[in-house]
């Protein structure tokens, strides 16, 4: 199983890591701006 534990922030970027299957891991970005607003506002 692969568990991602943490979200890496590079300047305005977030970088979103999540569990793909029993073995893979994926990897997703966004804007913090639009993360954030989203979490506030849906």
């Amino acid at each position: 199983m692969v568990f991602s534990c943490a979200n890496v922030v590079v300047e305005d970027l977030v970088y979103v890591y999540y569990g793909g299957g029993a073995d893979v891991i994926g990897l997703g970005t966004c804007r913090l701006a639009g993360l954030l607003d989203y979490a506030l506002h849906g």
